[in-house]
């Protein structure tokens, strides 16, 4: 139990390879639509705005983090019956040679048994 409860405790070591790749990923297309109904359309009135309310926190958020170039969100209410149908595409970006470097830090950071540390700059 102890070796699952180590294997899925956060890593000091690896938060300086997941920050660099944070900064090096370009979202380029989101499309994101949703059809929902419940059976009240008063109940699905309220659930669509609530979706619109997550998603457009959600889109805000990422694009505070990244430059997104088309952004697609749509939400259909559906007042005939029951109906949940969601269609979700990202377009991002990862150069190979960023790849190579996390590569590099992580092979770094297994060998030397503990953190990178790096040079304050002048």
């Amino acid at each position: 139990m102890d070796y699952i409860k180590e294997l899925f405790k956060p890593k000091k070591n690896y938060f300086n390879i997941i920050i660099y790749i944070k900064e090096k990923i370009q979202i380029k297309d989101i499309y994101w639509e949703t059809e929902i109904g419940i059976d009240d359309a008063a109940d699905t009135a309220i659930l669509s705005g609530l979706l619109w309310i997550i998603k457009s926190n959600s889109v805000v958020f990422l694009e505070n983090k990244y430059f997104i170039e088309n952004i697609h969100i749509d939400i259909k209410p559906y007042h005939s019956g029951i109906k949940f149908n969601m269609i979700f595409n990202c377009i991002g970006t990862l150069k190979l040679v960023n790849i190579i470097v996390v590569g590099i830090k992580y092979i770094a950071i297994k060998i030397r048994g503990g953190e990178i540390i790096e040079r304050a700059s002048n």
